[in-house]
């Protein structure tokens, strides 16, 4: 590889990575096994585009599913000598989606102010629609209707082409929500997550012109992670790509883990059919574990049958054998990773910030705390309350959403009356009322409010401090610093003295996360150079938890395996595996979803680099009981010549059929009912498979289609 700008790849890359580097012309697919160093790859590649190729950094794209992962890449392209970046376009899906968005909005009807709303803002929503059409909770949940309009936008469904099924009663309730929602967001200026997506394709597809520019502008597109790309971000690098073809993907099947949020494997697996000509490499060289957590590893994720080929290898030492503890209960397991974190830290000289504790779910975190506490051992927990989501916070931030976007109802009616100023439920209801009837959104409806005679003085009086308020700083937004603008806005409506005034323990930590806020904006400002209130706003509103944890302090940190993705650790535990727990109850019974189980397993083991446990109890509280448990399958069909240390030696089971059942059982019939104690009501579409492993399809009325073999399923019959 001839190299005018001494970028010194036969030194920082193998020969692998330099051929991917350099192969720059036409759709790329790059396997990237677990630690094989993709990052690298793709940073290089972007530094062999500008300072080689002469490529304009503007016209290169890169995409990942991360701040931190962003923020990596762009730490590591700043580092190359030459190489300015401030023009490069590097972000998650979301934020980029969002800068187009906002470069674009009027093609969708939408202002630029627009806020962008989480998930409890449109559970309010969908509870405020479901009111308007009088139906009631007891019937169907909000929360139920938020995920079949979240499913439906991640398969890029809108309300209008929404299918109502014959058999399920609540589409017809869905269909009729998901439209009015919509519309809801559309009048005040809101999107959500999936819209950010959803939004720029729409705009794509009827303004040929707009989709022109963008080809245009995009000559490179390059995408990490890509394995967990939905429908809508596989259409949106389909639609930008098709001018110049030069889409370089990397990713790895076998650490696809979020189908449950619509992530497509297939659109890693079906690369090459759609982008034609595709050039495949793979990088199987792992950098990060030893030789028996890789073997572990790899003889685990071998079992699922919807993966590419590939064999990770590595020219690290063999290391220490896989432990596995067999333990009584979960204090017992809490208290064997605590005795071996001790261990390791008095043998090893290891420090705590190099310990990872994971978990399938956030629920089993309580008694690890607890455990670690009574052993006085630091530990940091990745995944709690998130910061942005605390009273306080959404309050202050409710502020700046209504003072940039006033047609946003929602966060009006959060801040109205908070702190108190003697605006309440009457007066906001009439204010409602005024504003159905004229047609104007709540904020309008209040400057109607005060010249109406139809409301006391003192409310009339109350609002109109408070529309006068909202004016003032919407008159000021680009007169002062936003820093400067929030902490006044604190003192002025009187949340500062709220909180003080109170004394209590509680009100006072509240106080603090407050100054925490005023420090991010601080950093903000400094950052963007007294950045917008907009572009603050959308920051945390694509704010994850891993923005936040920092890896330098020296403490245990606990976190889900979903979480762990793409960090590494010393020394990792992964805890809880019984059946019904890892893999998951929800998902234990179907086939798809168990290999997705199992894919998640592989990411938590080649998260470590020298030093791997693992972790399952005869006996754990689950739902307010002690159950006996079974441990989990994958730990049947391990290879155990990688495992050692067993507390109490595993038995291999033999699952015994207690009914066989026969492909021609009448029972199991496509169109009947059937009831599951996790998915709730469904109907079977599809029998296939003979005794023992006979499969049916079923279409659950809440979450879908599910594949289950009926051996397992512990079905009932509903007519």
């Amino acid at each position: 590889m001839k190299t005018k700008n001494k970028l010194y790849w036969d030194k920082e890359l193998n020969p692998e990575q330099r051929e991917i580097v350099s192969y720059t012309d036409g759709p790329i697919l790059v396997l990237a096994g677990a630690g094989s160093g993709k990052t690298r790859v793709i940073t290089y590649k972007i530094a062999y585009l500008i300072l080689e190729k002469n490529i304009l950094p503007e016209r290169i794209l890169t995409l990942t599913f991360t701040n931190k992962a962003a923020n990596e890449m762009k730490e590591r392209i700043a580092s190359f000598k030459n190489l300015k970046c401030d023009n490069l376009w590097i972000g998650t899906f979301h934020s980029m989606s969002c800068r187009i968005l906002r470069r674009e909005a009027k093609f969708v009807g939408y202002k630029n102010t627009f806020n962008i709303y989480d998930e409890n803002d449109q559970l309010k929503i969908i509870k405020e629609v479901m009111g308007r059409f009088g139906y009631s909770e007891k019937n169907i949940l909000p929360k139920t209707i938020y995920r079949k309009i979240d499913y439906a936008k991640n398969h890029l469904v809108s309300p209008e082409n929404y299918v109502v099924s014959d058999w399920d009663r609540y589409d017809n309730i869905v269909k009729s929500v998901y439209s009015e929602y919509e519309k809801f967001m559309k009048s005040h200026n809101a999107v959500d997550f999936n819209d950010l997506l959803i939004k720029p394709i729409e705009i794509f597809n009827t303004n040929p012109s707009i989709l022109k520019k963008y080809q245009n502008k995009f000559k490179y597109i390059l995408v990490d992670e890509f394995q967990d790309t939905n429908l809508a971000q596989y259409q949106l690098l389909k639609l930008i790509s098709q001018k110049h073809n030069n889409i370089c993907i990397v990713g790895d099947d076998d650490q696809s883990i979020y189908g449950w949020r619509g992530a497509e494997i297939s659109n890693i697996m079906n690369f090459d059919k759609e982008f034609k000509g595709a050039k495949i490499f793979k990088l199987e060289r792992n950098y990060r574990s030893t030789k028996n957590i890789l073997g572990f590893a790899q003889s685990l994720v071998n079992n699922n049958k919807n993966r590419r080929d590939k064999n990770l290898w590595t020219p690290n030492e063999e290391g220490e054998k896989i432990s596995l503890g067999s333990l009584t209960d979960e204090k017992g397991e809490s208290n064997w990773i605590a005795q071996n974190i001790k261990k390791e830290i008095f043998k090893k000289k290891k420090r705590l910030g190099d310990f990872a504790v994971l978990y399938r779910t956030n629920a089993q975190s309580r008694v690890l705390e607890e455990g670690f506490y009574n052993e006085s051992i630091p530990y940091t927990i990745v995944g709690g309350v998130r910061f942005y989501e605390r009273k306080e916070i959404k309050d202050i931030l409710a502020y700046l959403k209504v003072i940039s976007n006033p047609d946003d109802d929602i966060n009006l009616k959060r801040i109205i009356n908070y702190p108190a100023r003697g605006i309440g439920k009457t007066t906001i209801s009439k204010i409602e009322e005024i504003s159905k009837e004229k047609g104007v959104n709540l904020y309008q409806g209040i400057k109607l409010g005060i010249e109406s005679k139809n409301l006391p003085d003192r409310s009339r009086e109350n609002l109109k401090l408070f529309y006068y308020l909202i004016e003032k700083y919407r008159s000021i937004i680009r007169k002062i610093s936003l820093n400067e603008l929030v902490r006044t806005l604190i003192e002025e409506v009187g949340i500062s003295t709220l909180l003080r005034k109170e004394g209590t323990e509680e009100s006072l930590g509240r106080w603090e996360n407050v100054q925490e806020l005023l420090s991010s904006i601080s950093d903000y400002s400094k950052q963007k150079n007294n950045g917008s209130i907009d572009g603050f706003l959308e920051k945390i509103s694509l704010f994850s938890d891993l923005d936040v944890w920092d890896n330098k302090q020296d403490a245990v940190t606990f976190m889900t395996v979903h979480n762990a993705k793409g960090l590494e650790f010393s020394s990792v535990f992964i805890t809880g595996l019984e059946e019904g727990l890892f893999p998951l109850y929800n998902y234990m019974n179907d086939e798809k979803e168990v290999e997705e189980e199992r894919r998640l397993f592989y990411v938590g083991a080649t998260r470590a680099i020298d030093k791997l446990y693992l972790s399952y109890v005869v006996k754990r509280m689950r739902f307010g009981e002690i159950k006996n448990t079974k441990c989990s399958r994958f730990l049947d069909e391990i290879d155990r010549r990688f495992i050692v240390n067993e507390i109490e030696p595993i038995k291999v089971r033999k699952r015994k059929l207690k009914n066989k059942i026969n492909a021609k059982d009448e029972r199991y019939r496509a169109g009947r009912s059937v009831a599951h104690e996790i998915f709730g009501i469904g109907r079977i579409i599809e029998i296939e498979g003979t005794g023992e492993f006979v499969k049916i399809l079923v279409d659950f009325e809440a979450v879908g289609r599910k594949k289950l073999l009926v051996k397992y399923a512990n079905l009932k019959f509903m007519d």
